[in-house]
């Protein structure tokens, strides 16, 4: 029968006739090494449960690998959730930055409105305090006018009753003449 070493891998021939038996001690023709022989179908058995067993460490590790890799992706999916909110608070954040960005151009605007309207008020003010002079020395102007007038009429007025007089004297002594001319006499009717 033709045997296979399990020791230095080498086939050769066993004359041996109770070699079918199993469990039967074997010693290799090579290199003189003894083991222990199984039968054909022993080996195979035996080599169906090593691979049963196998499978079975091998499915063990992918389970564990599995539960191991589910466990990652759990914890992956909550920091990745978290990182979803902090991104969407961050949005917020910006938002808020850019209608403050608005506000403040807007603010900025109205300040500049603010500083024109100011040198407005500052060059009107400059004006009406020119305004003030100009009338102020035009009511000096009046005043010194209006006195003098006044007082030119009240010197008038108290001239006025002896020029009055004098002009009636004149008027009288022409009136007086007029009548005794015979020749103004006839068309007398015609001055009424």
């Amino acid at each position: 029968m033709k045997l296979n070493c399990i020791y230095c891998k080498i086939d050769f021939i066993c004359e041996n006739q109770k070699i079918n038996t199993v469990h039967q001690i074997v010693k290799c023709g090579h290199c003189q090494k003894e083991w222990l022989y199984e039968s054909q179908l022993t080996g195979l058995e035996k080599r169906i449960k090593e691979l049963d067993d196998e499978l079975e460490s091998n499915e063990n590790r992918l389970n564990e690998e599995k539960r191991f890799n589910l466990e990652q992706i759990d914890k992956l999916e909550i920091e990745l959730n978290n990182k979803n909110i902090e991104l969407e608070q961050q949005k917020l954040i910006e938002d808020k930055l850019i209608l403050y960005e608005q506000r403040l151009t807007r603010s900025e605007k109205k300040n500049s409105e603010q500083a024109i309207l100011e040198d407005k008020i500052f060059k009107l003010r400059e004006k009406i305090t020119e305004q003030n002079s100009i009338v102020s020395i035009k009511s000096e102007e009046i005043e010194k006018k209006t006195n003098y007038l006044t007082m030119k009429s009240k010197s008038e007025n108290k001239e006025t009753p002896k020029i009055k007089k004098m002009i009636e004297q004149i008027s009288t002594a022409e009136n007086y003449n007029k009548d005794s001319d015979p020749k103004l006499k006839k068309y007398k009717f015609w001055k009424v």
